[in-house]
């Protein structure tokens, strides 16, 4: 799996398995692609194994894991999908039979009191299953990197076939770790990005994470 990022004046950014830093010292260029990403205004153009993709649909934009980051909003469409194919004949016909005697119970009510309501009959596992409540098992580590791995681990989880993109990850998180996160993603087949508002390249020295830095004039530096 592969993603191509493109946002004038830039040449295409080519993103595959693993953590991409993509350090920006121009704040109308980070700019440009933050909102591009999160919001698809058409600042960007992102391309996923050699085809135009809707960037609604093809993203999945975390940003800054500094602010509250729920890994259960992330993923409750997930939770729901995964609940559900799972459930064989003999669940739904539970689910089934539980949704019926609460609706007895209901119209019971309702009926006993002459209340003027009404209340949906049909049978609806989705509904069901959202109203417990499900959450993923994670380390419920309050770390910057710990936050992060939760993510990268419940999107392998998931088999997250979307371009996942952080923002400014190099302020919290060490070199090791960042070496870490990118062998972790890529042994899991998952294209993750980092955004960094940055006046000089984030990594140092040699390390395994790729990184393409672009200068206050829009000169673009990578490693192919």
């Amino acid at each position: 799996m592969s993603f191509s990022i493109v946002c004038f004046p830039n040449s295409p950014i080519k993103i595959t398995a693993g953590l991409t830093l993509i350090s920006i010292a121009n704040h109308e260029l980070y700019w440009q692609l933050c909102t591009g990403l999160e919001g698809g205004d058409g600042a960007v153009t992102l391309g996923q194994d050699g085809r135009i993709v809707d960037v609604n649909k093809a993203v999945l934009f975390v940003g800054d894991i500094g602010a509250q980051l729920d890994v259960n909003k992330l993923y409750q469409k997930n939770i729901v999908k995964a609940i559900k194919n799972y459930a064989d004949n003999r669940a739904l016909e539970q689910f089934y039979k539980i949704n019926s005697e609460l609706n007895q119970i209901l119209e019971n009510i309702i009926l006993e009191n002459n209340l003027p309501f009404y209340f949906q009959t049909e049978f609806n596992i989705v509904d069901l299953i959202n109203e417990k409540k499900i959450k993923i098992e994670t380390l419920t580590n309050s770390s910057g990197f710990g936050k992060i791995e939760d993510v990268v681990n419940v999107a392998g989880e998931f088999s997250e076939q979307r371009l996942i993109v952080f923002t400014n990850i190099h302020l919290l998180l060490s070199l090791d770790q960042i070496d870490y996160l990118h062998n972790l993603a890529k042994t899991m087949n998952l294209c993750l990005i980092s955004l960094n508002l940055a006046q000089n390249p984030v990594l140092t020295n040699q390390g395994s994470s790729y990184e393409i830095f672009i200068d206050g004039d829009f000169v673009q530096f990578g490693i192919d």
